[in-house]
């Protein structure tokens, strides 16, 4: 439970940089004289890029523990 809660907020927040990115991108190129913003927003998606390949993956369980509800049991008439 604790890992599907980690891997929805860390996809979370790496929509929300790639949204901040995009704004702050499209803002700088339309808006004259902010073209800082346009750089920043397009280091901001690079750094965001960065971290969502260093990450590592969640973890699964395995197959016995999911149908089971991770108890490590498996359910009647089932077998492995």
């Amino acid at each position: 439970m604790r890992e599907d809660r980690r891997a929805r907020d860390g996809a979370v927040s790496i929509l929300l940089l790639i949204i901040v990115a995009i704004a702050l991108g499209i803002v700088g190129a339309v808006v004259k004289g902010l073209l800082y913003l346009l750089i920043i927003g397009v280091v901001v998606l690079l750094a965001d890029l960065v971290l969502a390949g260093v990450r590592p993956p969640p973890q699964r369980q395995a197959p016995d523990q999911v149908r089971s509800g991770g108890r490590g049991r498996s359910l009647p008439g089932l077998t492995a």
